[in-house]
């Protein structure tokens, strides 16, 4: 089967029509669709067209396309905003063969979206009722048809499936002479052989056949609030080439291909098998092991597999020991688990599956030396049976990443399939001021298409007084297209940069100038649900203060989204865009960070940014992993990237034309192979003198070696096992193994310099307490020579961790006067603060007290008299990180020291007193207990504060919570923001299922 030219031509009018009506454009003469005037001829022809598909019970990869293509063309005439233009169709029924060609082309995620437009009561006959049920995954057990369906699904029974099929040829045979009833039975026919042969339990049973193994996974599947029946054909390619085998394997899929749900499958299998059997997954972003907690821990928790996710702070808490110990799935920052590691220094050998998520980050500037040298550490570590599952979107050279693994050719699972079609669009200026969109541009007519004055020249335009002003700044623009697109779905502002001429913060300020002065705008607030738009303000207002940017953006219906946001606000902002109720977000690379969002639209604004005093062009293979978040499966169709500026087209021509994609290379062999290239041409010797004496930035890349080498090794270590020890680190990197020679003597060296650095620890008999303590062999020589590690404040009774004579010992007279702390100090000054107007040691001081005892970040800077986006970096990156590690580091060191020594809970706990900027065992026993809010720790804390309860710990506390439910939420009720007030309501009741 093939399509016509004419049949090709209306159809792609046809979407041409409906991105016109998705965008609400104005009508312009040049929009000449033929297809309209002769809309019953362009039904009819696609609707034999499809009939005449549903006669076959098998289909080409090129035939799919074509049955896509007749989908996509009849959908028209059904969706909401569209069908009204046709008259005489009934666009309930015609939707059952438009979604039905979805799901027949391998687009399931899509026939299910199109398929709940509609409900069963729109249909009367069974076999109808039966197909919209199937193709929206909600099965009616009134008839026989949904009853055998549901009894499959539930145990896999093929003579389920069978017996409905004989039902429907039936139907068929009793329909022959009522065309209408006929074609329903005939796609339902069709629908059905497709599901005999794409189904969860076909595939599963295909690798293990054995029902009874796979019955709990299934029947969770099936009871998902969206049903999980069938894998997509990615999926489908992963467990056929050995996912689920006990091999090391690589696995590269698009963005929505199914990568979590297939990491799911792999950990209950393997827990199946062996409830013994642990598995860490390393997720390189909070916001990302956040996500999977909420996400894939919930699903995994559900089949009784334990699950913990961990991430942020230096020290393991009480509560997470213990839960790290013993749960099946450890979710972790790599960074979260090199601490752990201190800690705990046996926990990587407890691990016999290692997932490591975006792993195309190995060579991110800040991320990527972290996760290299973990991976090479639990590679070293050569656990019998250990095998690594390696996951990305966008690594070409996969194959060697997968080697260094341990993996072979056989275990690189690559699938390009997307479950939503991406489309590209770029703007190109027009006549009077206005602008056309023009899709799919480097295509040819009729695929590639004009929208017309996709903005007009009105959208530009301003009141000034008592004349109207028109702009053409290039913000301007990029900010009149995103609002422009909102009546399609959900919008994406994409940029590089958090603040300048390039930055979110400063197409924010451009989002509320056109809202309040352009004439002729989409106001977000339109799009948004107004009720939570509000709660959203209330929350912003209480943690930034009213004047702040996210707090004046939201009264508009938008949202910005970057790092300098806390975590806590950031799953605010995160839930608020994925339940929908806001449209508009404005971004930088935080959004490609994992998260999935529902984003129809995604405009560029700008591919470049500033690296020091030049532009930089970001990387395709970024550019690819960001672009890959619009259009997510079940919440659009089609994803749209549109390019409002001809600077940024070179790049996005590269990256639709698939060329140029970079090749992965370690963040340590990028270091080894700068420094190769320096010793060649300088011909220099490398030595120790001349490491030590480099940049900060270096020393932090040195000490990450330093603290790898050392935790490979054991407390006693014999200096003669040094040199094999650091051989088998060396070689078990990746760096090592993409190495040329010279490279390759180029970081032997640098090992065997460390390792001698290391030697001289060894033998003067301090190993075992740098080895303890897990600090740099930096930061314990400058933190030993500062501190008193014998002074009675360690076995002081403390009431709080503002205690006057800690906060003296462990800040004033100790980590303020240290190396690393005024690096970082003055690393923030020359980011952020203005020159004259530095902060001090004092300030630091001042902010931190201001920060424990409960004070938001529009009160200090209140108190500072400076912005709030300056206190909220003061608090989120010098305290709550650099401090904290540092402060961790003393308490480690003090405990390395003195084995018999037991830290006081507020003494060991400090560091984290820090992070969340709290002052009692309370908070922090709300945090423990899961309450990872602080606007809502801070006032439950209040209420349990008044009503004078006492606890001991945790697990006292949650009682006590339990007990003073009613109590608790009505004086809770009134005088907090209404989201943090839900979110302790849902804390509650998770406590009854601890």
């Amino acid at each position: 089967m093939s399509l016509t030219k004419q049949l090709n031509l209306w159809i792609a009018q046809s979407e041409s029509w409906q991105a016109f009506k998705d965008f609400d454009l104005p009508k312009d003469d040049r929009a000449n669709y033929s297809f309209l005037p002769i809309f019953d001829d362009f039904y009819i022809t696609l609707f034999c067209r499809a009939f005449d598909v549903l006669k076959q019970n098998k289909f080409s990869e090129e035939q799919k396309k074509d049955i896509l293509a007749i989908g996509s063309g009849l959908v028209i005439f059904s969706l909401e905003g569209k069908r009204e233009t046709f008259q005489g169709i009934s666009f309930h029924d015609n939707m059952l063969y438009a979604s039905g060609m979805y799901y027949l082309s391998d687009f399931s995620a899509s026939a299910l979206l199109l398929a709940r437009k509609f409900n069963e009561a729109d249909y009367e006959s069974i076999t109808d009722k039966f197909i919209i049920g199937f193709l929206a995954r909600k099965i009616n057990l009134d008839n026989e048809f949904g009853l055998q369906l549901q009894s499959f699904l539930s145990d896999g029974e093929d003579e389920q499936l069978k017996a409905l099929e004989r039902e429907i040829n039936n139907q068929i045979s009793l329909e022959e002479n009522n065309a209408e009833s006929y074609h329903s039975c005939i796609l339902a026919l069709a629908i059905l052989k497709k599901f005999q042969r794409d189904n969860i339990w076909f595939d599963l049973l295909k690798y293990k056949d054995d029902r009874e193994h796979w019955k709990p996974f299934v029947r969770y599947c099936i009871k998902r609030s969206v049903p999980f029946w069938s894998f997509f054909p990615s999926q489908k390619r992963a467990l056929t080439s050995g996912v689920l085998s006990e091999q090391t394997i690589s696995l590269q899929m698009p963005t929505s291909a199914g990568k979590t749900a297939i990491s799911e499958l792999v950990i209950y299998n393997s827990w199946k098998i062996n409830p013994e059997h642990r598995t860490l997954y390393l997720a390189p972003f909070r916001s990302l092991a956040a996500e999977l907690n909420q996400s894939m821990g919930t699903h995994l928790r559900r089949l009784g597999i334990s699950t913990k996710s961990i991430y942020g702070g230096h020290l393991p808490s009480t509560d997470e020991r213990g839960a790290i110990e013993s749960v099946s799935l450890l979710v972790s920052t790599p960074e979260k688990m090199l601490a752990v590691e201190d800690a705990l220094p046996e926990i990587l050998d407890t691990f016999d599956t290692i997932i490591c998520d975006e792993g195309h980050l190995l060579d991110d500037e800040q991320r990527g030396l972290s996760y290299e040298l973990l991976l090479s550490r639990l590679k070293s570590h050569d656990k019998p049976g250990r095998r690594f599952v390696f996951i990305s979107a966008i690594i070409p050279n996969i194959s060697t990443i997968n080697s260094w693994l341990g993996g072979s050719d056989e275990t690189v699972i690559e699938s390009d399939y997307r479950p939503t079609q991406l489309e590209y669009g770029f703007l190109e200026k027009a006549t009077k001021g206005n602008y056309n969109l023009i899709v799919n541009p480097l295509s040819s007519y009729p695929q590639r298409y004009d929208l017309f004055k996709y903005l007009v020249s009105d959208s530009l335009k301003y009141k000034k007084e008592e004349e109207l002003k028109s702009t053409t700044a290039i913000k301007s623009v990029s900010v009149a297209t995103a609002l422009r697109a909102l009546p399609s779905g959900a919008v994406a502002l994409f940029t590089t940069e958090k603040r300048g001429h390039r930055g979110v913060e400063d197409l924010c300020e451009e989002i509320i100038r056109q809202v309040n002065e352009h004439i002729l705008v989409n106001n977000p607030l339109n799009y948004a649900d107004a009720m939570l738009s509000t709660n959203l303000q209330e929350y912003f207002s209480e943690v930034f203060g009213q004047d702040y940017l996210l707090t004046r953006l939201v009264q508009v219906g938008a949202l910005f989204h970057h790092g300098d946001l806390p975590q806590d606000v950031r799953e605010v902002v995160e839930n608020a865009l994925r339940d929908e109720k806001i449209k508009l977000v404005v971004c930088n690379t935080t959004l490609a960070e994992g998260v999935n969002l529902p984003i129809r639209t995604m405009v560029l604004h700008s591919t470049q940014r500033y690296d020091g005093n030049a532009l930089k062009e970001m990387s395709v293979r970024s550019l690819k992993n960001l672009v890959g978040r619009a259009g997510r499966a079940g919440k659009e169709t089609k994803g749209l990237i549109i390019v409002p500026h001809a600077r940024d087209k070179d790049i996005v021509k590269q990256l639709i034309l698939d060329k140029g994609v970079e090749e992965v290379y370690g963040m340590l062999y990028n270091l080894v192979s700068d420094i190769t290239g320096v010793l060649s041409r300088k011909g220099i010797k490398l030595t120790n003198e001349i490491l030590d004496a480099q940049n900060e930035e270096f020393l932090q890349w040195l000490d990450s070696i330093d603290i790898s080498l050392i935790d490979l090794l054991s407390e006693d270590i014999d200096p003669e096992d040094l040199e094999q020890a650091v051989g088998n680190m060396l070689s078990n990197t990746l760096s090592y193994h993409q190495a040329t020679e010279d490279e390759k003597k180029t970081q032997e060296q640098i090992f065997q310099l460390r390792a001698n650095k290391i030697r001289s620890y060894i033998e003067e008999g301090t190993f075992a307490e740098i080895r303890l303590s897990g600090t740099s062999l930096r930061s314990f020589k400058s933190i030993t020579e500062i501190f008193d590690f014998e002074n009675e404040v360690w076995t002081k009774e403390f009431n709080s961790p503002l205690d006057e004579d800690w906060i003296n010992y462990l800040i004033i007279d100790g980590l303020l006067s240290s190396k690393e702390f005024q690096n970082a100090l003055q690393q923030f000054n020359a980011w952020t603060m203005k020159e004259g107007n530095e902060l001090s040691n004092e300030d630091v001081l001042k902010a931190l007290r201001l920060w424990m005892e409960g004070n938001w970040y529009s009160q200090i800077a209140h108190d500072f008299n400076t912005e709030v986006y300056k206190i909220i970096r003061l608090i989120n990156n010098l305290l709550a990180y650099n401090l904290q590690s540092l402060a961790s580091s003393v308490i480690r060191i003090k405990i390395a020291k003195d084995k018999e020594y037991v830290p006081d809970s507020l003494i060991f706990n400090w560091p984290l007193f820090l992070q969340y900027g709290i002052d009692s065992n309370m908070k922090l026993f709300l945090y423990e207990l899961g309450l990872t809010d602080r606007v809502a720790v801070l006032h439950l804390s209040k209420t349990l504060q008044n009503m004078v309860i006492e606890v001991e710990n945790a697990k006292e506390l949650a009682i006590a919570i339990l007990e003073q439910e009613e109590i608790i939420i009505a004086d809770l009720s009134d005088g907090i923001p209404s989201i943090a007030f839900n979110k302790v309501v849902r804390f509650i009741q998770l406590l009854k299922f601890r």
